[in-house]
């Protein structure tokens, strides 16, 4: 038998690569559980919404813009009509930019670190260092 505070050889102190009162090592974590097809769903949503709300602005202040054209003069007044055009299509840039941001930024994603991690709940971790299923825990109670 080994002696008092040694690891026994296969045991979970040297499987985890600590002592069962240390914390697990974050490249002994079990993987990340796959995606669900929600997550690839709300960005679509997000793309068909922003684009069909960015043609109807746009498209709305072209309409617009082209019925007063013709009621106008030459002049200041004409260069001003101009000016609502350019702003609807500013806006448009800015709300393709935050859906690129969105889909392509990490936004909300978290990273496994010891910030994030650790202090590890004593069930979670007993049942991580017997590879036992995290299913039935709750998150928050």
């Amino acid at each position: 038998a080994p002696a008092a505070g040694t690891a026994a050889a296969g045991s979970d102190e040297e499987n985890w690569g600590g002592s069962l009162t240390g914390r697990i090592p974050l490249q002994d974590l079990p993987a990340l559980p796959s995606r669900g097809q929600g997550f690839f769903m709300e960005p679509l949503c997000g793309i068909f919404v922003v684009g069909i709300c960015s043609m109807l602005f746009v498209g709305m202040v072209h309409a617009i813009g082209a019925s007063k054209e013709d009621l106008k003069e030459e002049g200041v007044e004409k260069e001003l009509s101009v000016l609502p055009v350019y702003l609807v299509w500013a806006e448009a840039g800015v709300a393709a930019l935050c859906v690129l941001f969105l889909l392509f930024g990490g936004a909300g994603v978290i990273r496994r670190s010891e910030k994030t991690c650790y202090p590890m709940p004593a069930e979670v971790e007993q049942r991580l260092r017997t590879h036992r299923s995290l299913e039935g825990l709750t998150n928050v109670e």
